[in-house]
């Protein structure tokens, strides 16, 4: 499958956040990524997340960035339709999305099937835009478990929604003033690897309402990540006051890149410089200097290559039979209508011809 990164879309009119904090316009602040559970995908992640989401964003200038995980475990179901031939796999909803997993257990001397693909496939993701903390639901959560060690620069803090770790060490695997957030189910708190979890990463503990891993967030577990993040947000605010941390500004400077290059890429694409079509294309070869994209076999655009080009080096300076152009230095090319190069060519320096 085709991993994807889906984000929400940045409003038209960006407003300073409300609350009296407008020093960071809400389109230009701070993102999170999210890790969906196995089974699922970005699509559900969204669904569960939706009024947070709104929330953060509109409000304080948050951003969730919803992952999708690399591998895939399932199609959603077809519909039999004794009326049409549907192709096997093809979902009849454009919208419905396969399931994905960020690993598989396939036997006991392969437990973690696939985890090395998920966890390069973040580490690039990660290097791609400033991200300050992560949110992981269910299997998510145990991936996200693995990301605060080995992630340069670190993150700011995660929050671990009904989460198993991975490791079997109970030490403790961030420094002490790193934060985070366990969400565990009332059923859970007992759990042996729950609580395992809890001393790998200390920090604040909720506990849901929700039974298990798998159940749908309640409004409560909603506010209390909400009221998380936004305390981190805060912390990092004082700390980029103090001159402690850049993260801020990181990702002001990576949105106004990517914003740049949104609006030279549309300019180019309402009126596109002679210099670049001739390039691209050949003026005329696409209606009206217009954007489009070659077929199969369509001629390409650019400089000609020449008629000699393809020949080896001792006969580049031959006849040149088709009549284009030479890679022979103008000085023969203009004594060579009659098919032969003056002899004395070869010991002019500017007749010389090109080693490249």
């Amino acid at each position: 499958g085709t991993a994807s990164i889906d984000h929400s879309t940045p409003p038209a009119e960006p407003a300073p956040e409300a609350g009296g904090g407008g020093d960071y316009p809400r389109y230009a602040s701070l993102r999170v990524l999210v890790l969906h559970d196995s089974d699922s995908n970005v699509r559900e992640a969204q669904f569960q997340l939706r009024d947070l989401d709104k929330r953060l964003y509109e409000k304080h200038g948050i951003e969730l960035v919803y992952i999708n995980s690399p591998l895939i475990s399932s199609f959603p179901e077809v519909e039999d339709d004794d009326d049409e031939d549907d192709a096997i796999g093809e979902a009849k909803d454009p919208k419905q999305q396969p399931h994905r997993i960020w690993w598989e257990r396939v036997s006991d001397d392969q437990p973690f099937l696939g985890l090395d693909a998920s966890l390069l496939h973040l580490r690039q993701i990660y290097k791609s835009t400033p991200i300050i903390g992560v949110i992981g639901l269910g299997q998510g959560a145990t991936m996200a478990s693995l990301l605060p060690p080995i992630l340069d620069p670190i993150l700011e803090f995660a929050i671990f929604c009904f989460g198993r770790p991975l490791m079997v060490d109970e030490q403790r695997m961030m420094p002490d003033d790193w934060s985070c957030l366990h969400l565990i189910g009332e059923e859970e708190t007992s759990d042996e690897s729950v609580q395992r979890l809890t001393k790998q990463y200390p920090g604040t503990i909720h506990v849901s309402t929700s039974t298990s891993r798998g159940a749908l967030l309640r409004k409560t577990d909603i506010n209390a990540i909400g009221k998380f993040i936004v305390e981190q947000k805060k912390r990092l605010r004082d700390e980029v006051a103090n001159g402690d941390n850049a993260i801020v500004l990181q990702t002001q400077l990576h949105l106004v890149e990517q914003e740049a290059n949104r609006v030279m890429a549309q300019q180019i694409s309402e009126n596109p410089p002679k210099a670049l079509m001739a390039v691209i294309s050949p003026e005329g070869a696409v209606g009206g200097g217009t954007w489009d994209r070659r077929d199969y076999g369509q001629e390409g655009g650019g400089a000609p290559c020449p008629s000699d080009f393809v020949l080896k080096r001792e006969k580049r300076n031959a006849e040149n039979v088709a009549g284009g152009p030479s890679r022979a230095h103008p000085a023969a090319a203009a004594s060579s209508n009659k098919g032969s190069i003056p002899p004395d060519a070869g010991d002019n320096d500017g007749a010389r011809e090109s080693d490249s």
